[in-house]
């Protein structure tokens, strides 16, 4: 059963809950596929060994997100809720869910907008693999019936919807088991 963790992402509260908990945007890290991470980096973030590097690309996805939201709002006509949700030792911070539930949102905002690799992949009607899972655990962690992906370029976005693969739940499971053994 999924819990809303009531707080602001991005505080420092967020940050030791994230220390705490398997995150969504971690699990490709603990599969080994992360571009950006690896397990041993990650591990040392965890024990507080080191601090959370922010870089221009997440400084941009922090500052864009809330007018991505609002830009797939108007495009959706969907409301989402940005939250924190916890289901036993998963967590996923969510860019946004619907009242009822039943659908998720995960907003990129490439340094590269449309001529990034990842708008051009999306617009295929693909999403990279590191994503992939992040979403897969995103949908694991609250169970709704579909992600929307909406990658945005400052001005537009283009949406990718994702229906969850429970197959690929144990996976999820092993890969994080296994790190923290």
């Amino acid at each position: 059963m999924s819990n809303v963790v009531r707080m602001v992402q991005g505080s420092a509260e967020w940050h030791e809950h994230r220390r705490k908990y398997r995150n969504a945007s971690e699990t490709s890290v603990v599969l080994g596929l992360s571009p950006w991470k690896t397990p041993y980096q990650l591990w040392q973030l965890k024990l507080g060994l080191v601090e959370q590097e922010v870089t221009r690309a997440m400084l941009r996805g922090t500052e864009l997100e809330p007018v991505a939201r609002a830009a797939y709002e108007r495009q959706t006509g969907r409301v989402m809720q940005p939250l924190v949700v916890v289901d036993g030792e998963y967590s996923a911070s969510l860019d946004g869910w619907t009242f009822a539930g039943d659908r998720i949102l995960e907003v990129k905002c490439p340094l590269k907008g449309r001529d990034s690799t990842l708008w051009k992949t999306v617009g295929a009607g693909q999403l990279p693999e590191h994503y992939q899972w992040q979403v897969e655990h995103q949908l694991m962690v609250t169970k709704a019936a579909l992600a929307d992906v909406f990658v945005f370029d400052g001005a537009e976005g283009i949406l990718l919807e994702v229906r969850p693969d429970a197959t690929a739940w144990p996976r999820i499971h092993e890969a994080w088991d296994k790190f923290a053994a």
